[in-house]
């Protein structure tokens, strides 16, 4: 069973940099970056360093990215934000790559 969107890569779009304090797990978007159509990706999701995040740090992450996904949604864009890196900083932050990607719903890709 498949569960939401199917992610594909999206060449040539918009990238963020998320950080999620340590202390106050407040989300502060650094940047938000055009990709070029000739930029080579490297989105290797390493498990090993998502892991030493804390859930509750995940969580705030990912709380960001459905809010930021629904207005997607409600306009049928068929582009969505997924998370393409994470890494855990020295500090206690945690950081995130979020990358614009096609995303189609199961209907759409039965059709």
């Amino acid at each position: 069973m498949k569960y939401g969107p199917d992610f594909t890569k999206f060449r040539g779009t918009d990238s963020m940099l998320l950080v999620v304090n340590a202390d106050t797990k407040d989300v502060d978007c650094l940047t938000i970056v055009d990709g070029s159509r000739e930029t080579p990706r490297d989105d290797a999701f390493d498990l090993k360093e998502a892991a030493k995040i804390p859930r509750e740090m995940l969580a705030v992450i990912i709380k960001y990215i459905a809010r930021e996904n629904e207005a997607f949604e409600k306009s049928r864009s068929g582009v969505a934000f997924a998370v393409g890196r994470l890494q855990y900083c020295e500090n206690g932050d945690a950081m995130a790559v979020v990358r614009l990607v096609e995303a189609q719903t199961e209907s759409e890709i039965q059709r």
